[in-house]
């Protein structure tokens, strides 16, 4: 029953980024309206981005590149002094991965631990708050593995852009010399960058559709819970309502008959029929794919009070349940699914 603002995120589906992470990158992302502000971007390089990392890696190296080249730092290097800074990042490179491999086995000792808590956790030996001094140590680990790694890439670079720029034939050389190229590849990247986080949300995230306060359908939800693809999680309860939807389940072979436009009669078990009737509605939408064997059917009501047969008016609440009578070419087809039909506001 949290009140959510339209765009808000709701759910969090599993994935290798941190939600928090993503979201604040993706909101430093919406500040640039215009490509000369790319150049005003400030990275945090060690962001936890799963899926989207490389592509953010990809647009750091750009902008490195870029200022590279605006500084115009390589430009007075000698042979000589090329190769004497090649050696020193090779030196620091050596020493990034020592301890990278120091703070891998302690990742991989922290996880195991995790992973024992959890299944304690899970099982009533622990509790949650038990088990967050370990979650917090895996995820600084897993934040120190990632900065490293960004050094070594950024390293790595370095030596790259050196190497480059006394090969004054490679398409890189040209790059390093020349700010146009570079100042494109970049503008490239970060338009890719914006891209793969926007697919990230959709793929990840759900988001609220409407202001409104939210409404917990599905039975058992909580973490780490897996959901089919399609199946109702939840209902948003609009600040400004304008009708109301009714939501029921048939069996997959049952629900060939049903089409759109078919008028459904409800009996709502808090008012009973023999005093005061029942309310009609629609056949409004009907899902395409069956989730264990059974199809969603949406059923719209005209205007925010529910009119019964007996001229009763009843004022919406947050859900209400019933038994449904879909009427299909004078024959009725009653589907009773765990002996009721909710209904809410729609989403939208």
């Amino acid at each position: 029953e949290a009140r959510v603002d339209s765009g808000a995120v709701i759910l969090h589906f599993g994935s290798k980024a941190k939600l928090g992470h993503v979201l604040s990158l993706e909101n430093d992302l919406l500040k640039i309206q215009a490509d000369a502000q790319i150049l005003d971007f400030i990275p945090v390089r060690d962001l936890l981005l799963g899926e989207i990392q490389e592509h953010y890696y990809d647009f750091l190296e750009k902008l490195d590149q870029y200022q590279l080249v605006a500084s115009r730092k390589l430009d007075g290097y000698g042979r000589r002094e090329i190769e004497k800074n090649i050696r020193e990042l090779e030196f620091d490179i050596e020493d990034l991965q020592r301890r990278k491999n120091r703070v891998l086995s302690n990742l991989e000792d922290a996880q195991l631990r995790y992973d024992k808590e959890l299944q304690m956790l899970k099982k009533g030996f622990l509790t949650r708050e038990e088990l967050n001094p370990t979650r917090s140590e895996k995820e600084k680990l897993e934040r120190d593995v990632q900065d490293i790694e960004s050094g070594l890439r950024n390293k790595n670079f370095q030596i790259s852009s050196l190497k480059d720029k006394s090969r004054s034939n490679s398409g890189r050389a040209r790059a390093l010399q020349n700010t146009d190229i570079s100042y494109n590849l970049l503008k490239d990247s970060f338009a890719k960058l914006k891209t793969k986080v926007a697919e990230w949300r959709r793929e990840y995230t759900m988001e609220s559709p409407i202001s409104g306060t939210v409404l917990f359908v599905a039975d058992n939800l909580a973490k780490g819970q897996f959901v089919q693809r399609d199946s109702l999680l939840l209902v948003i309860l609009p600040q400004r309502p304008s009708g109301m939807v009714g939501r029921m389940e048939l069996n997959a072979e049952e629900a060939g008959q049903v089409l759109s436009g078919q008028k459904v009669q409800v009996k709502l078990f808090d008012y009973p029929f023999p005093e005061y009737g029942a309310v009609w509605g629609v056949v409004d939408t009907k899902g395409r794919i069956p989730s264990g064997g059974r199809i969603p059917v949406d059923i719209r009501f005209s205007g925010d009070t529910l009119v019964t047969t007996k001229l009763g008016r009843i004022h919406p609440e947050a859900e209400l349940r019933g038994k449904a009578t879909i009427i299909i070419s004078q024959k009725r087809l009653i589907q009773r699914l765990f002996g009721f039909i909710p209904l809410s506001y729609p989403w939208d």
